[in-house]
Protein backbone atom coordinates (compact mmCIF):
# COMPACT_ATOMS: atom_id res chain seq x y z
CA UNK A 1 0.00 0.00 0.00
CA UNK A 2 1.45 3.40 -0.93
CA UNK A 3 1.21 6.61 1.09
CA UNK A 4 -1.62 8.08 -0.99
CA UNK A 5 -3.73 4.98 -0.48
CA UNK A 6 -3.02 5.06 3.25
CA UNK A 7 -3.98 8.75 3.44
CA UNK A 8 -7.27 8.03 1.67
CA UNK A 9 -8.07 5.38 4.27
CA UNK A 10 -7.05 7.77 7.07
CA UNK A 11 -9.56 10.32 5.77
CA UNK A 12 -12.23 7.61 5.89
CA UNK A 13 -11.39 6.90 9.54
CA UNK A 14 -12.03 10.53 10.45
CA UNK A 15 -15.37 10.85 8.67
CA UNK A 16 -17.84 9.33 11.13
CA UNK A 17 -19.27 9.89 14.59
CA UNK A 18 -20.69 7.37 17.02
CA UNK A 19 -19.43 4.77 19.46
CA UNK A 20 -19.25 0.98 19.52
CA UNK A 21 -22.19 -1.11 18.34
CA UNK A 22 -22.66 -4.83 18.84
CA UNK A 23 -21.32 -7.25 21.45
CA UNK A 24 -17.67 -7.60 22.43
CA UNK A 25 -16.78 -11.31 22.70
CA UNK A 26 -13.79 -13.65 22.86
CA UNK A 27 -13.53 -17.02 21.10
CA UNK A 28 -12.05 -20.32 22.26
CA UNK A 29 -8.65 -19.28 20.88
CA UNK A 30 -8.79 -16.16 23.10
CA UNK A 31 -9.19 -13.89 20.11
CA UNK A 32 -11.54 -10.91 20.67
CA UNK A 33 -14.25 -9.98 18.19
CA UNK A 34 -17.25 -7.71 17.75
CA UNK A 35 -20.50 -9.47 16.87
CA UNK A 36 -23.67 -7.94 15.35
CA UNK A 37 -27.19 -9.08 14.51
CA UNK A 38 -26.64 -8.46 10.79
CA UNK A 39 -23.77 -9.72 8.66
CA UNK A 40 -21.18 -7.65 6.80
CA UNK A 41 -19.66 -8.42 3.42
CA UNK A 42 -16.02 -9.51 3.22
CA UNK A 43 -14.51 -9.38 -0.27
CA UNK A 44 -11.95 -11.89 -1.47
CA UNK A 45 -8.74 -10.82 0.26
CA UNK A 46 -5.08 -11.30 -0.56
CA UNK A 47 -3.22 -13.59 1.83
CA UNK A 48 0.00 -11.70 1.00
CA UNK A 49 -0.87 -8.09 1.85
CA UNK A 50 -3.67 -5.75 2.91
CA UNK A 51 -4.77 -4.14 -0.36
CA UNK A 52 -6.12 -0.59 -0.33
CA UNK A 53 -9.29 -1.31 -2.33
CA UNK A 54 -10.47 -4.25 -0.23
CA UNK A 55 -9.38 -2.47 2.98
CA UNK A 56 -11.57 0.48 2.02
CA UNK A 57 -14.60 -1.78 1.50
CA UNK A 58 -14.15 -3.27 4.95
CA UNK A 59 -13.41 0.00 6.75
CA UNK A 60 -16.51 1.67 5.30
CA UNK A 61 -18.64 -1.06 6.89
CA UNK A 62 -16.74 -0.99 10.19
CA UNK A 63 -17.08 2.79 10.46
CA UNK A 64 -20.85 2.25 10.51
CA UNK A 65 -20.50 -0.30 13.31
CA UNK A 66 -17.50 0.52 15.54
CA UNK A 67 -16.41 4.07 14.63
CA UNK A 68 -15.44 4.76 18.24
CA UNK A 69 -12.61 2.25 18.02
CA UNK A 70 -11.20 3.34 14.66
CA UNK A 71 -11.87 7.09 14.53
CA UNK A 72 -8.73 9.19 14.22
CA UNK A 73 -6.51 6.23 13.41
CA UNK A 74 -3.71 6.04 10.85
CA UNK A 75 -3.41 3.01 8.57
CA UNK A 76 0.19 1.80 8.37
CA UNK A 77 1.16 1.46 4.68
CA UNK A 78 3.29 -1.55 5.64
CA UNK A 79 2.48 -3.93 8.47
CA UNK A 80 4.52 -3.94 11.65
CA UNK A 81 5.90 -6.57 12.08
CA UNK A 82 6.40 -7.30 8.40
CA UNK A 83 5.26 -10.93 8.75
CA UNK A 84 1.76 -9.58 9.46
CA UNK A 85 1.23 -8.19 5.95
CA UNK A 86 -2.22 -9.74 5.28
CA UNK A 87 -3.76 -7.89 8.24
CA UNK A 88 -4.72 -4.23 8.44
CA UNK A 89 -2.81 -2.21 11.05
CA UNK A 90 -4.29 1.02 12.41
CA UNK A 91 -2.44 3.12 15.00
CA UNK A 92 -3.40 6.00 17.27
CA UNK A 93 -0.88 8.18 19.11
CA UNK A 94 -1.30 9.16 22.77
CA UNK A 95 0.85 11.07 25.27
CA UNK A 96 0.79 10.62 29.05
CA UNK A 97 3.13 12.30 31.52
CA UNK A 98 5.61 13.20 28.78
CA UNK A 99 5.66 9.62 27.47
CA UNK A 100 4.52 8.59 24.02
CA UNK A 101 2.26 5.58 23.40
CA UNK A 102 0.66 3.90 20.41
CA UNK A 103 -2.59 2.00 20.38
CA UNK A 104 -2.32 -0.49 17.53
CA UNK A 105 -5.55 -2.01 16.26
CA UNK A 106 -5.01 -5.03 14.06
CA UNK A 107 -7.99 -6.11 11.95
CA UNK A 108 -7.57 -9.84 11.30
CA UNK A 109 -8.48 -9.62 7.64
CA UNK A 110 -8.13 -13.28 6.66
CA UNK A 111 -9.32 -14.93 9.89
CA UNK A 112 -12.66 -16.53 9.01
CA UNK A 113 -13.51 -17.84 12.47
CA UNK A 114 -17.04 -16.46 12.26
CA UNK A 115 -18.04 -17.62 8.77
CA UNK A 116 -20.32 -20.63 8.39
CA UNK A 117 -20.07 -22.82 5.25
CA UNK A 118 -23.30 -21.36 3.88
CA UNK A 119 -21.89 -17.84 4.13
CA UNK A 120 -19.09 -18.43 1.61
CA UNK A 121 -19.99 -16.36 -1.46
CA UNK A 122 -16.96 -16.91 -3.65
CA UNK A 123 -14.40 -19.68 -3.56
CA UNK A 124 -10.72 -19.17 -2.84
CA UNK A 125 -8.13 -18.89 -5.59
CA UNK A 126 -4.35 -18.81 -5.47
CA UNK A 127 -3.11 -16.26 -2.89
CA UNK A 128 -6.67 -15.11 -2.09
CA UNK A 129 -9.22 -16.04 0.54
CA UNK A 130 -12.88 -16.71 -0.27
CA UNK A 131 -15.40 -13.87 -0.22
CA UNK A 132 -17.89 -14.40 2.60
CA UNK A 133 -20.52 -12.86 4.85
CA UNK A 134 -20.00 -12.76 8.61
CA UNK A 135 -21.68 -11.21 11.63
CA UNK A 136 -18.36 -10.45 13.32
CA UNK A 137 -14.88 -9.01 12.95
CA UNK A 138 -11.82 -10.37 14.75
CA UNK A 139 -9.18 -7.93 15.95
CA UNK A 140 -6.38 -7.22 18.43
CA UNK A 141 -5.66 -4.02 20.35
CA UNK A 142 -2.26 -3.39 21.91
CA UNK A 143 -1.12 -0.29 23.80
CA UNK A 144 2.64 0.11 24.16
CA UNK A 145 5.31 2.82 24.69
CA UNK A 146 7.28 4.17 21.74
CA UNK A 147 10.36 6.35 21.42
CA UNK A 148 9.10 8.10 18.31
CA UNK A 149 6.76 7.82 15.36
CA UNK A 150 7.68 8.46 11.75
CA UNK A 151 5.42 10.79 9.78
CA UNK A 152 5.15 11.13 6.03
CA UNK A 153 2.87 13.81 4.58
CA UNK A 154 1.09 14.01 7.93
CA UNK A 155 0.45 10.26 8.19
CA UNK A 156 2.03 7.85 10.67
CA UNK A 157 4.00 5.32 8.63
CA UNK A 158 6.31 3.70 11.19
CA UNK A 159 7.41 3.77 14.84
CA UNK A 160 10.27 2.82 17.15
CA UNK A 161 9.14 1.06 20.34
CA UNK A 162 10.63 1.46 23.80
CA UNK A 163 12.30 -1.91 24.20
CA UNK A 164 11.65 -3.84 27.41
CA UNK A 165 14.89 -4.91 29.11
CA UNK A 166 14.14 -8.59 29.85
CA UNK A 167 12.72 -9.11 26.35
CA UNK A 168 15.81 -7.51 24.78
CA UNK A 169 18.01 -9.74 26.95
CA UNK A 170 16.27 -12.82 25.63
CA UNK A 171 16.89 -11.66 22.08
CA UNK A 172 20.58 -11.08 22.76
CA UNK A 173 20.99 -14.46 24.44
CA UNK A 174 19.57 -16.43 21.53
CA UNK A 175 22.27 -18.45 19.82
CA UNK A 176 24.52 -18.92 22.86
CA UNK A 177 25.91 -22.41 23.29
CA UNK A 178 23.50 -23.40 26.07
CA UNK A 179 20.51 -22.33 23.95
CA UNK A 180 21.36 -24.07 20.70
CA UNK A 181 18.14 -26.12 20.62
CA UNK A 182 16.01 -23.07 21.30
CA UNK A 183 17.84 -21.10 18.61
CA UNK A 184 17.17 -23.80 16.01
CA UNK A 185 13.44 -23.46 16.67
CA UNK A 186 13.50 -19.68 16.68
CA UNK A 187 15.09 -19.53 13.26
CA UNK A 188 11.69 -20.39 11.84
CA UNK A 189 9.18 -19.50 14.58
CA UNK A 190 8.22 -16.40 16.52
CA UNK A 191 10.04 -15.64 19.76
CA UNK A 192 8.39 -17.44 22.68
CA UNK A 193 7.84 -14.96 25.51
CA UNK A 194 5.26 -17.11 27.31
CA UNK A 195 7.39 -17.49 30.47
CA UNK A 196 7.99 -13.77 30.65
CA UNK A 197 4.30 -13.05 30.04
CA UNK A 198 3.38 -15.51 32.81
CA UNK A 199 5.64 -13.63 35.25
CA UNK A 200 3.86 -10.38 34.39
CA UNK A 201 0.44 -11.99 34.71
CA UNK A 202 1.25 -13.40 38.16
CA UNK A 203 1.74 -9.86 39.44
CA UNK A 204 -1.96 -9.19 38.82
CA UNK A 205 -4.23 -11.31 40.98
CA UNK A 206 -7.66 -12.56 39.89
CA UNK A 207 -9.16 -10.13 42.38
CA UNK A 208 -7.62 -7.18 40.56
CA UNK A 209 -8.42 -8.30 37.02
CA UNK A 210 -10.63 -11.38 36.69
CA UNK A 211 -10.50 -11.58 32.85
CA UNK A 212 -6.78 -12.35 33.23
CA UNK A 213 -7.73 -16.00 33.68
CA UNK A 214 -8.80 -16.15 30.02
CA UNK A 215 -7.14 -13.15 28.41
CA UNK A 216 -3.54 -12.08 29.04
CA UNK A 217 -3.53 -8.50 30.36
CA UNK A 218 0.06 -8.09 29.15
CA UNK A 219 1.90 -9.55 26.17
CA UNK A 220 5.35 -9.00 24.71
CA UNK A 221 5.20 -7.60 21.20
CA UNK A 222 7.53 -5.29 19.25
CA UNK A 223 10.13 -6.12 21.92
CA UNK A 224 8.20 -4.31 24.63
CA UNK A 225 5.34 -4.76 27.11
CA UNK A 226 1.90 -4.30 25.57
CA UNK A 227 -1.36 -3.79 27.41
CA UNK A 228 -3.62 -6.31 25.68
CA UNK A 229 -6.61 -3.97 25.50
Amino acid sequence: MNINEAKRLNALLGSSSGGLNGSLCIDTFRTPYFKWDDAMEWPSLSVLEAEAESSEQILKQLMNRIPGLLRGGHVLPQARPRRDEPNLHIVKKYTYEDSLYLLKIKILMTYMGGAMPGEIQEGSVQDRNPAFRSDRVYFQCRLFPVKEVELLEGAIVDFEPEYYGPASGMKNAVGEAHQTARWNVMLFDEMDFSDLEQQLREQISGKDWRPGRLFNPFVIDHGTINWNA
